[in-house]
Protein backbone atom coordinates (compact mmCIF):
# COMPACT_ATOMS: atom_id res chain seq x y z
CA UNK A 1 0.00 0.00 0.00
CA UNK A 2 3.08 2.43 0.98
CA UNK A 3 4.22 1.68 -2.38
CA UNK A 4 1.23 2.58 -4.47
CA UNK A 5 0.84 5.77 -3.16
CA UNK A 6 4.38 6.61 -3.14
CA UNK A 7 3.98 5.50 -6.98
CA UNK A 8 0.83 8.04 -7.43
CA UNK A 9 2.84 10.79 -5.89
CA UNK A 10 5.76 10.72 -7.79
CA UNK A 11 3.09 10.57 -10.87
CA UNK A 12 1.44 13.48 -9.70
CA UNK A 13 4.81 15.24 -9.07
CA UNK A 14 5.66 14.56 -12.62
CA UNK A 15 2.24 15.96 -14.09
CA UNK A 16 2.36 18.94 -12.48
CA UNK A 17 6.01 19.82 -13.78
CA UNK A 18 5.38 19.04 -17.42
CA UNK A 19 2.51 21.71 -17.34
CA UNK A 20 3.43 24.86 -19.25
CA UNK A 21 3.83 28.06 -17.12
CA UNK A 22 0.98 29.87 -17.57
CA UNK A 23 1.33 33.61 -18.10
CA UNK A 24 1.40 35.99 -15.34
CA UNK A 25 -1.72 38.13 -15.22
CA UNK A 26 -0.56 42.14 -14.99
CA UNK A 27 -2.12 43.24 -11.61
CA UNK A 28 -3.91 46.65 -11.76
CA UNK A 29 -5.59 48.92 -9.05
CA UNK A 30 -9.58 48.96 -9.61
CA UNK A 31 -9.22 52.90 -9.58
CA UNK A 32 -6.58 55.19 -10.92
CA UNK A 33 -4.22 57.06 -8.51
CA UNK A 34 -5.46 60.15 -7.64
CA UNK A 35 -4.23 63.53 -8.98
CA UNK A 36 -2.76 65.32 -6.03
CA UNK A 37 -0.14 68.00 -5.97
CA UNK A 38 4.08 67.26 -6.31
CA UNK A 39 5.16 70.89 -6.30
CA UNK A 40 4.65 74.30 -5.88
CA UNK A 41 6.27 77.77 -6.98
CA UNK A 42 5.34 81.28 -5.94
CA UNK A 43 5.26 84.63 -7.29
CA UNK A 44 4.62 88.04 -5.66
CA UNK A 45 2.97 90.84 -7.50
CA UNK A 46 1.89 94.17 -6.13
CA UNK A 47 2.28 92.11 -2.55
CA UNK A 48 0.16 89.40 -4.04
CA UNK A 49 1.45 85.85 -3.26
CA UNK A 50 0.48 83.86 -6.04
CA UNK A 51 1.10 80.04 -6.24
CA UNK A 52 1.56 77.84 -8.87
CA UNK A 53 0.46 73.93 -7.85
CA UNK A 54 1.75 71.19 -10.39
CA UNK A 55 -0.09 67.96 -10.27
CA UNK A 56 1.25 65.02 -10.85
CA UNK A 57 -0.75 64.44 -14.41
CA UNK A 58 1.50 67.55 -15.53
CA UNK A 59 -1.71 69.88 -15.21
CA UNK A 60 -1.46 73.42 -13.31
CA UNK A 61 -3.43 75.57 -11.30
CA UNK A 62 -2.91 79.28 -9.95
CA UNK A 63 -4.03 80.23 -6.23
CA UNK A 64 -3.80 83.54 -4.73
CA UNK A 65 -2.73 83.53 -1.27
CA UNK A 66 -5.97 84.96 1.03
CA UNK A 67 -4.36 84.45 4.14
CA UNK A 68 -2.03 82.06 6.08
CA UNK A 69 -4.90 79.51 5.88
CA UNK A 70 -7.31 80.52 2.68
CA UNK A 71 -6.61 80.61 -0.63
CA UNK A 72 -8.65 80.95 -4.20
CA UNK A 73 -8.02 79.98 -7.67
CA UNK A 74 -6.31 82.75 -10.15
CA UNK A 75 -5.91 83.31 -13.33
CA UNK A 76 -2.28 82.08 -14.81
CA UNK A 77 -1.50 85.81 -15.22
CA UNK A 78 -1.88 86.28 -11.99
CA UNK A 79 1.53 84.37 -11.83
CA UNK A 80 3.29 85.49 -14.92
CA UNK A 81 2.62 88.69 -14.51
CA UNK A 82 3.91 91.93 -16.87
CA UNK A 83 7.14 91.63 -15.17
CA UNK A 84 8.24 88.30 -16.15
CA UNK A 85 7.73 86.30 -19.53
CA UNK A 86 4.02 85.26 -19.97
CA UNK A 87 3.15 81.36 -20.63
CA UNK A 88 -0.37 80.67 -21.26
CA UNK A 89 -1.98 78.26 -19.98
CA UNK A 90 -4.99 76.31 -20.95
CA UNK A 91 -7.18 74.20 -18.51
CA UNK A 92 -8.71 71.13 -20.62
CA UNK A 93 -11.24 68.36 -20.40
CA UNK A 94 -12.21 67.46 -17.10
CA UNK A 95 -10.78 69.84 -13.93
CA UNK A 96 -11.17 69.40 -10.05
CA UNK A 97 -10.33 71.61 -8.10
CA UNK A 98 -8.49 70.71 -4.24
CA UNK A 99 -10.27 71.60 -1.85
CA UNK A 100 -7.14 72.30 -0.39
CA UNK A 101 -3.37 72.12 -1.02
CA UNK A 102 0.30 72.55 0.76
CA UNK A 103 2.79 75.55 0.16
CA UNK A 104 5.95 75.82 2.01
CA UNK A 105 4.87 73.56 4.58
CA UNK A 106 1.69 75.36 5.19
CA UNK A 107 -1.82 73.81 4.41
CA UNK A 108 -4.21 76.24 2.51
CA UNK A 109 -8.21 75.85 2.56
CA UNK A 110 -9.74 76.79 -1.01
CA UNK A 111 -12.55 79.14 -0.21
CA UNK A 112 -13.32 80.64 -3.44
CA UNK A 113 -13.06 80.77 -7.55
CA UNK A 114 -11.24 84.22 -8.47
CA UNK A 115 -12.19 86.69 -11.36
CA UNK A 116 -11.42 85.66 -14.20
CA UNK A 117 -9.70 82.07 -13.10
CA UNK A 118 -10.66 79.99 -15.86
CA UNK A 119 -12.27 82.80 -18.30
CA UNK A 120 -10.38 83.98 -21.58
CA UNK A 121 -9.80 87.10 -22.94
CA UNK A 122 -8.07 88.70 -19.38
CA UNK A 123 -9.10 92.28 -19.41
CA UNK A 124 -11.69 92.21 -22.46
CA UNK A 125 -15.47 93.11 -21.80
CA UNK A 126 -15.98 91.45 -25.32
CA UNK A 127 -16.31 87.63 -24.67
CA UNK A 128 -16.44 87.44 -28.42
CA UNK A 129 -13.01 88.00 -29.84
CA UNK A 130 -10.74 86.23 -26.94
CA UNK A 131 -8.61 83.24 -27.44
CA UNK A 132 -7.22 81.92 -24.76
CA UNK A 133 -10.72 80.75 -22.46
CA UNK A 134 -10.26 77.76 -21.33
CA UNK A 135 -11.29 74.42 -23.13
CA UNK A 136 -12.60 72.19 -20.20
CA UNK A 137 -15.82 70.45 -20.61
CA UNK A 138 -16.58 69.96 -17.10
CA UNK A 139 -15.40 71.22 -13.67
CA UNK A 140 -15.83 69.91 -9.88
CA UNK A 141 -16.04 72.25 -7.20
CA UNK A 142 -15.02 71.02 -3.70
CA UNK A 143 -17.40 72.49 -1.09
CA UNK A 144 -15.13 74.08 0.64
CA UNK A 145 -15.55 76.89 -1.66
CA UNK A 146 -18.19 79.63 -1.12
CA UNK A 147 -17.69 82.53 -3.81
CA UNK A 148 -17.32 82.00 -7.77
CA UNK A 149 -15.92 85.71 -8.89
CA UNK A 150 -16.46 87.54 -11.45
CA UNK A 151 -15.90 86.46 -15.34
CA UNK A 152 -14.71 83.57 -13.42
CA UNK A 153 -15.86 80.94 -16.55
CA UNK A 154 -16.23 83.41 -19.30
CA UNK A 155 -16.28 82.21 -22.94
CA UNK A 156 -15.70 78.27 -21.56
CA UNK A 157 -17.00 77.48 -24.64
CA UNK A 158 -16.43 73.76 -24.05
CA UNK A 159 -17.59 73.75 -20.45
CA UNK A 160 -20.80 71.35 -20.61
CA UNK A 161 -21.24 70.42 -17.16
CA UNK A 162 -20.43 71.71 -13.84
CA UNK A 163 -22.38 71.15 -10.41
CA UNK A 164 -22.28 74.02 -7.97
CA UNK A 165 -22.48 73.09 -4.16
CA UNK A 166 -24.62 74.37 -2.03
CA UNK A 167 -21.69 76.10 -0.06
CA UNK A 168 -21.29 78.84 -2.45
CA UNK A 169 -23.30 81.99 -1.64
CA UNK A 170 -22.34 84.12 -4.54
CA UNK A 171 -21.81 84.46 -7.89
CA UNK A 172 -20.33 87.00 -9.79
CA UNK A 173 -21.17 89.13 -12.68
CA UNK A 174 -20.78 87.80 -15.89
CA UNK A 175 -19.67 84.76 -14.15
CA UNK A 176 -20.78 82.00 -17.43
CA UNK A 177 -21.03 84.38 -19.97
CA UNK A 178 -20.20 83.00 -23.35
CA UNK A 179 -19.97 79.20 -22.05
CA UNK A 180 -21.82 78.18 -25.58
CA UNK A 181 -21.65 74.53 -24.89
CA UNK A 182 -23.58 74.61 -21.24
CA UNK A 183 -26.78 72.84 -21.29
CA UNK A 184 -28.53 72.77 -18.08
CA UNK A 185 -27.48 74.50 -14.66
CA UNK A 186 -29.21 74.16 -11.38
CA UNK A 187 -28.55 76.66 -8.37
CA UNK A 188 -28.20 76.05 -5.37
CA UNK A 189 -30.32 77.41 -2.38
CA UNK A 190 -27.08 78.82 -0.46
CA UNK A 191 -27.39 81.86 -3.46
CA UNK A 192 -30.07 84.53 -3.09
CA UNK A 193 -29.17 86.73 -6.23
CA UNK A 194 -28.60 85.77 -10.33
CA UNK A 195 -26.61 88.62 -10.82
CA UNK A 196 -26.36 90.92 -14.21
CA UNK A 197 -25.07 89.15 -17.34
CA UNK A 198 -24.62 86.04 -15.76
CA UNK A 199 -25.47 83.58 -17.86
CA UNK A 200 -25.77 86.12 -21.15
CA UNK A 201 -24.93 84.13 -24.48
CA UNK A 202 -24.82 80.63 -23.01
CA UNK A 203 -26.68 79.74 -26.21
CA UNK A 204 -27.04 75.80 -25.62
CA UNK A 205 -28.76 76.64 -22.40
CA UNK A 206 -31.80 75.31 -22.23
CA UNK A 207 -33.03 73.98 -18.45
CA UNK A 208 -32.70 76.60 -15.62
CA UNK A 209 -33.32 75.31 -12.45
CA UNK A 210 -33.45 78.31 -9.37
CA UNK A 211 -34.20 77.31 -6.08
CA UNK A 212 -36.80 79.09 -3.61
CA UNK A 213 -33.95 81.16 -1.76
CA UNK A 214 -34.05 83.47 -4.97
CA UNK A 215 -34.76 86.93 -4.28
CA UNK A 216 -33.17 89.05 -7.30
CA UNK A 217 -32.84 88.36 -11.11
CA UNK A 218 -30.54 91.01 -12.62
CA UNK A 219 -30.42 92.71 -15.58
CA UNK A 220 -29.39 90.91 -18.92
CA UNK A 221 -29.41 87.64 -16.55
CA UNK A 222 -30.10 85.14 -19.27
CA UNK A 223 -29.61 87.40 -22.26
CA UNK A 224 -29.29 85.98 -25.62
CA UNK A 225 -30.13 82.29 -24.54
CA UNK A 226 -31.80 81.19 -27.39
CA UNK A 227 -32.30 77.76 -26.56
CA UNK A 228 -34.61 78.27 -23.34
CA UNK A 229 -38.15 77.51 -24.46
CA UNK A 230 -39.71 77.65 -20.99
CA UNK A 231 -38.77 79.48 -17.92
CA UNK A 232 -39.83 79.59 -14.00
CA UNK A 233 -39.47 81.97 -11.53
CA UNK A 234 -39.42 80.81 -7.87
CA UNK A 235 -42.01 82.30 -5.55
CA UNK A 236 -39.85 84.46 -3.79
CA UNK A 237 -38.04 86.46 -6.61
CA UNK A 238 -39.33 89.93 -6.08
CA UNK A 239 -37.08 91.97 -8.38
CA UNK A 240 -36.88 91.41 -12.01
CA UNK A 241 -34.03 93.50 -13.49
CA UNK A 242 -34.24 95.14 -17.27
CA UNK A 243 -33.90 92.69 -20.49
CA UNK A 244 -33.54 89.47 -18.10
CA UNK A 245 -34.69 87.60 -21.23
CA UNK A 246 -33.75 89.70 -24.45
CA UNK A 247 -32.84 88.08 -26.96
CA UNK A 248 -34.32 84.52 -26.06
CA UNK A 249 -35.98 84.20 -29.20
CA UNK A 250 -37.28 80.72 -28.49
CA UNK A 251 -38.55 81.53 -24.51
CA UNK A 252 -42.11 80.36 -25.62
CA UNK A 253 -43.92 79.59 -22.06
CA UNK A 254 -42.44 82.10 -18.40
CA UNK A 255 -44.01 80.37 -14.83
CA UNK A 256 -44.55 83.50 -12.78
CA UNK A 257 -44.65 81.85 -9.18
CA UNK A 258 -44.62 84.79 -7.06
CA UNK A 259 -48.03 85.95 -5.39
CA UNK A 260 -46.88 89.44 -5.34
CA UNK A 261 -45.96 90.51 -9.40
CA UNK A 262 -41.90 91.29 -8.99
CA UNK A 263 -41.08 94.81 -9.46
CA UNK A 264 -37.87 96.32 -11.53
CA UNK A 265 -36.38 99.98 -11.20
CA UNK A 266 -37.68 102.08 -13.97
CA UNK A 267 -35.01 103.01 -16.50
CA UNK A 268 -35.82 106.59 -17.45
CA UNK A 269 -32.75 106.51 -20.05
CA UNK A 270 -34.35 103.76 -21.93
CA UNK A 271 -37.71 104.99 -20.91
CA UNK A 272 -38.94 101.54 -19.96
CA UNK A 273 -41.94 101.59 -17.77
CA UNK A 274 -42.31 97.96 -18.04
CA UNK A 275 -40.81 94.61 -18.65
CA UNK A 276 -39.14 93.54 -21.96
CA UNK A 277 -40.10 90.13 -22.91
CA UNK A 278 -38.87 88.77 -26.43
CA UNK A 279 -41.95 88.65 -28.93
CA UNK A 280 -42.01 84.63 -29.01
CA UNK A 281 -43.49 84.76 -25.57
CA UNK A 282 -47.41 82.97 -25.50
CA UNK A 283 -48.07 82.70 -22.24
CA UNK A 284 -47.61 83.79 -18.78
CA UNK A 285 -48.73 81.78 -15.96
CA UNK A 286 -48.73 82.74 -12.74
CA UNK A 287 -51.22 81.80 -9.21
CA UNK A 288 -54.26 82.00 -9.87
CA UNK A 289 -55.67 84.22 -7.04
CA UNK A 290 -52.73 86.33 -8.32
CA UNK A 291 -53.96 86.72 -12.19
CA UNK A 292 -55.72 90.10 -11.42
CA UNK A 293 -52.99 91.74 -9.80
CA UNK A 294 -50.67 91.09 -12.42
CA UNK A 295 -52.96 92.56 -15.65
CA UNK A 296 -53.15 95.86 -13.52
CA UNK A 297 -49.40 96.19 -12.37
CA UNK A 298 -47.84 98.56 -14.40
CA UNK A 299 -44.61 96.67 -15.05
CA UNK A 300 -46.96 93.67 -16.11
CA UNK A 301 -49.92 95.31 -17.74
CA UNK A 302 -48.76 95.40 -21.32
CA UNK A 303 -48.84 91.28 -21.06
CA UNK A 304 -52.01 91.33 -19.68
CA UNK A 305 -53.53 89.51 -22.92
CA UNK A 306 -51.18 86.60 -22.12
CA UNK A 307 -50.92 86.35 -18.59
CA UNK A 308 -53.66 83.29 -17.41
CA UNK A 309 -53.94 81.13 -14.30
CA UNK A 310 -51.12 78.20 -13.91
CA UNK A 311 -52.47 74.71 -14.46
CA UNK A 312 -53.49 72.62 -11.85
Amino acid sequence: MKKLLHSSLIILLALFACRPEEPLVPVTPDTPAPVTIVATSESVHQNIVCVEALFSDSTKMYFNLLSDSTAETTHYHSFYHDAQPSQKWIYQGEVAIPQKFTHKGKNYKVVGIGDWTFGGGLGYADFSHVDDAATMQSVEIPHSVTYIGERAFQSCKQLVSIEIPNSVTTIGYCAFMGCTALASIEIPNSVTEIINSCFTHCQALASVKLPNSIVTICDNAFETCVSLQSFEIPRSVYFLGMEVFKGCDSLRTLYCLPSTPPYQTVSASLNQTSFTFPESLETIYVQAHSVDWYKTDKHWRPYADIIIAMPE
